[in-house]
This record gives C-alpha cells, sequence and structure tokens, in this order.
C-alpha cells in the first residue's frame, strides 16, 4: 500500500474531532439556524468526542443553548451521560447545575436537592433561566423547587416567565397555588394576558371564582391569544358556559389550524353533547386536520350519523371523502371503500390515500396496495407494505405469504423492488 494511501486510510479512519468540534461551536453560537443544524446533528450522531467539548464549553454559552446542551448530552448512553452530568452538577453556571441536578434527580438520585436549589437561588434575576428552569422542572417533584418558583411569583414578571412557572405548579395539582394567584390578580401592575394566565391557571386547580378574567381577556379589544390559556383549560374540571360561548365564539374566527383542532377538543371535554352546536360547523372546514377533528369527536360526542357522513362520500372534497370514509369504516361500515379507492387512483394525497384504505380488511384493497409498493415516495411504499402485510394476515391466515420473504423492502432500490412486487403480484393472481 502506498504511503498516500495510508495516509488517506489514516485520515477517515480518525476521530471526526474537526467536524465535532465545529458542531459545538456551532451549537453554542449566534446563528440560530446552523444551531439548529448542529443540535440535530449531535443528537443523531452523538460523537464520542463531542461530551468533552460540551462540557467543557457550556458554562460561557447563553441559557437556551446550555439547554440544547444539556439535552444532548442526555442523550448518551447512561453511564456516558450520567458522568458528564455530574461534573456539570459543580458547574460555574447556575442553570447547567440547575439542569444537570434536575435531571440525575429524576433518574432517581435523589442526593442532589442541595445543588438542585443552589443552582436556582444563583440564578435569581435571569428571568431567562428562571422560565427554563420552569419548564424543565414539571416532570420531577421536589418540594423545595416548588416553594422556589412559588416565591419567585410576582407581577412584574415577563407573561412567559409566570406562564411557566404557574403551568410547572398546575401539573402536580398544587392547590396553595390558588394563594398566590388571588396576590397576583389583586396587583394593578399585572397585564391583561398574565391575568388571563392566571385566571385560567386557577381554573385548572379548580377554583372558578376569577372565571371573569379569562372571559374579559376574550373579549377585550386586543383579545389574549387562546393558546396562552390553552393548557389550563384543558386541566380544568369543568367551565362555565358563559366562558364555553365565548370560546366558541373566538374559535370561529381562529385561523391556525392546531388551535382550532385544540378548541374543538376543549368545547367537546367541557360542553359534552352542547358542544355539537359548535363543532359541527367545522366539519367541512377547508383544512383537512380540522373537519377531520371536527368528525372524530361529534363520533366520539355520537352527534353524527352514517348519512352525514355517506354524504360527504358524494362531494367533491377528496380529502374529506377520505376522512369519511375512513370514519365510516371504524363503525364497521364499508360503504366508503369504493371512493376511497377512486380517490387513491386519482392520485391525490398518496400518503393519506394509502393510510385509508391500508385500514380496510377487504380483498378489494389489496391491488392498490400492491400498486402502492412502486411508488416513488418511500412513505407510501411503507404505508403499503405495512398495510399489505396486515391485511393478507387477516384475509389469508392459514395461507402465510411473508413480504419480507418475496424479498421486499420500501427503501431498497428500484430493481430489487420491482423483482418482489412481481413475484407478489404472482402469489395474488393465484390466490387473490
Amino acid at each position: 500500500m502506498s504511503m498516500l494511501a495510508i495516509g488517506v486510510l489514516g485520515l477517515l479512519c480518525a476521530p471526526q474531532v474537526d467536524d465535532t468540534r465545529a458542531l459545538v461551536t456551532a451549537l453554542f453560537g449566534n446563528d440560530a439556524r446552523a444551531r439548529s443544524q448542529a443540535y440535530h446533528k449531535l443528537v443523531r450522531q452523538r460523537p464520542e468526542d463531542a461530551l468533552k467539548l460540551l462540557v467543557a464549553e457550556i458554562d460561557d454559552a447563553q441559557t437556551f443553548a446550555q439547554g440544547l446542551a444539556i439535552n444532548v448530552i442526555q442523550g448518551y448512553p447512561r453511564e456516558q451521560s450520567d458522568e458528564a452530568l455530574r461534573r456539570l452538577v459543580r458547574a460555574d453556571a447556575p442553570f447547567v447545575q440547575f439542569a444537570a441536578a434536575l435531571r440525575l434527580t429524576h433518574l432517581g438520585d435523589k442526593s442532589l436537592t442541595k445543588r438542585l436549589i443552589r443552582g436556582f437561588d444563583d440564578a435569581r434575576g435571569d428571568e431567562e433561566a428562571l422560565r427554563t428552569m420552569a419548564q424543565r422542572a414539571a416532570r420531577v417533584d421536589v418540594p423545595e423547587l416548588h416553594q422556589r418558583f412559588r416565591e419567585s411569583l410576582a407581577p412584574e414578571l415577563e407573561v412567559a416567565t409566570l406562564d411557566s412557572i404557574l403551568a410547572c405548579l398546575a401539573h402536580f395539582r398544587m392547590r396553595e397555588v390558588l394563594e398566590d394567584i388571588d396576590r397576583l390578580l389583586a396587583s394593578t401592575k399585572l397585564g391583561n394576558a398574565a391575568r388571563a394566565v392566571c385566571a385560567s391557571c386557577a381554573l385548572a386547580l379548580g377554583e372558578t371564582k376569577h372565571e371573569s378574567h379569562v372571559i374579559d381577556s376574550l373579549t377585550a379589544k386586543r383579545p389574549v391569544a387562546m393558546h396562552r390559556m390553552q393548557k389550563y383549560l384543558d386541566l380544568a374540571p369543568s367551565i362555565g358556559d358563559e366562558l364555553l360561548e365565548e370560546i366558541a365564539a373566538r374559535l370561529s374566527r381562529e385561523k391556525n389550524e392546531r388551535h382550532i383542532n385544540a378548541g374543538i377538543r376543549l368545547l367537546a371535554k367541557h360542553a359534552k353533547a352542547k358542544a355539537a352546536r359548535w363543532i359541527r360547523p367545522f366539519v367541512d372546514h377547508d383544512k383537512k386536520g380540522v373537519a377531520k377533528t371536527a368528525i372524530a369527536k361529534l363520533v366520539e360526542l355520537r352527534r353524527i350519523q352514517p348519512a352525514e357522513l355517506r354524504k360527504l362520500l358524494q362531494g367533491k372534497r377528496k380529502d374529506l371523502v377520505l376522512v369519511a370514509a375512513d370514519t365510516l369504516r371504524r363503525m364497521d361500515d364499508h360503504s366508503g371503500l369504493e371512493r376511497a379507492l377512486q380517490v387513491a387512483r386519482s392520485g391525490h394525497d398518496a400518503p393519506e390515500s394509502i393510510r385509508v384504505l391500508a385500514g380496510f380488511r377487504d380483498k378489494a384493497v389489496v391491488p392498490a396496495l400492491i400498486d402502492a409498493l412502486e411508488h416513488e415516495n418511500r412513505q407510501v411504499r411503507s404505508l403499503a407494505q405495512q398495510g399489505l402485510m396486515r391485511n393478507l394476515r387477516a384475509l389469508y391466515p392459514f395461507r402465510k405469504f411473508d413480504i419480507k420473504e418475496a424479498g421486499y423492502d420500501a427503501q431498497g432500490d428500484a430493481v430489487s423492488r420491482a423483482k418482489a412486487v412481481k413475484s407478489i403480484r404472482s402469489w395474488w393472481r393465484v390466490h387473490g
């Protein structure tokens, strides 16, 4: 072997220190896009040489980047991760010390409470650190820490910080927090959004006397965004009719699909049968995801009939045809199968079409699923493969045919896939 070849081989086999250093530098840098890319690469690749670099440089990073670094470290095998975290418990940066101790506490080490509290206390005055600590602490039940969070509640806090702390405390159903909420709402320094957060948190803890603050925030000249209150309202044992009416009115004007879906689920949970009149207008919403959520909730509430769904099958909107066919199938009604097959043949939204067809246990869908095994989209091929395997097992329990044994792999090359599909078609012609 030539010296040049040996040199090239050495470079290929050597640890990618420069690459790793570049990723760590980007993670702790100011370029948001580069930081995001570096984070996802580090999470995926978990290079061994990254741990030392992360531990060595984390103290000087911004709080957000420190949090990302802790997340990366947590993704390593337990032995490596624990060793790095135990070093970070003694870090100079308060948030790093706190986050490392919190993770180890979550993993069962109950000896680090003092370190946890010290990290919290040392970060006083750093609102970003306080907010991020609260966001991380929702999974770890440490009463001393909860008390520190309660003591930090003040009307001067930014809404996002106040929200993070209250969400953490509400997660543990701490009714003592209601005293803090009373104190906050009595302050003239509290803004409209902060009032809405406090009042909706009180609802989450079962206290309804501040419900009017939530209503006011929804009807104000500059209304508070529903997503600020959503998580608390989801937790609330009950919600009054007047507030439900305002939520429904707000929902009718909402444009964000995720927020509409969350509102529909909220109305279905708290208004029960009464919610149908508010949810029904969303059945033919122009966003498929909204229509799907509305139909699912009406089915759950038993406020939609198969005849209404069959009517959707005859409409021009192919996305709603698929939603209706899939919903009817879940009700043991296969009347939407033929229309679903027509939509699939038209090429409309191949992943969703194949997903819906794969749910039917019927010979009629098998040819379409076999055709989809050769689709250019890997997701479609995978859905078809999984659906076909389930169908053949259900339809032919005594004629075992393994698609993988036929050589099919949705991620394989086109030539091997075509050869395997030919074998599958031959089997289907004989047994189908």
